[in-house]
């Protein structure tokens, strides 16, 4: 179970992978397809960058939701998928004996989503994975293998992102969290996440 205190660092952690030059270790997998390596409570996090607006790499990734079949995912989208793949034999040497935990925003989200899949398949579960506003990444296969995994997944107000591409699903139910903008693409920012999760720890330390 991922609690408040753990997802707002978590929401921290995915949104420096944003940066030009992050804190920790950068693994990157080239096509802007990038992974953050911290630490956090003991555990290693793996943070997935989310989408840079002006990649035109990443906005194939993520507009490439072809089905593609794999053989413990069932049928994921294409982009997200060879992403993940690419990003995997990199991290093998850091995850290797180690308590994982995946995070990300967007595009890292539904990476950190994948990736933890991928190691579950492989009868390596890691700790934990939460996805801050990720787009659907698969179906009834990649639910299961994620199902004993304690998993996040937030929608922040009425982003549409969550909600696609409408053929896949998530694979554990979506947490609600802060409230709809004039602007539903506004609700998209990973800022507007961190902030609404500081608030919380705010209410409760009052």
């Amino acid at each position: 179970m991922i609690d408040a205190r753990q997802a707002l660092a978590l929401a921290i952690l995915a949104g420096g992978a944003y940066a030009a030059s992050p804190a920790g270790l950068v693994v990157d997998a080239g096509d802007d397809i990038r992974a953050v390596l911290t630490e956090l409570d003991g555990n290693l996090v793996v943070s997935g960058r989310g989408t840079e607006i002006e990649s035109v790499y990443n906005w194939f990734t993520d507009f490439d939701a072809i089905p593609e079949w794999h053989d413990s995912l069932g049928f994921v989208p294409r982009g997200f998928l060879q992403a993940a793949l690419r990003l995997m034999p990199l991290l093998a040497p850091h995850v290797a004996g180690r308590r994982v935990v995946f995070t990300g925003h967007s595009l890292g989200g539904s990476l950190a989503i994948l990736l933890t899949a991928l190691l579950a398949a492989e009868a390596i579960p890691p700790v934990a994975y939460a996805a801050f506003e990720p787009a659907h990444t698969g179906g009834a296969m990649l639910t299961r293998v994620l199902s004993p995994i304690p998993g996040l997944i937030t929608r922040f107000g009425d982003d549409p992102v969550p909600d696609l591409p409408p053929i896949y699903e998530h694979p554990c139910a979506v947490t609600a969290i802060g409230h709809p903008t004039p602007n539903p693409i506004d609700c998209h920012s990973i800022s507007r996440v961190i902030a609404w999760f500081q608030a919380q720890q705010q209410k409760v330390a009052a």
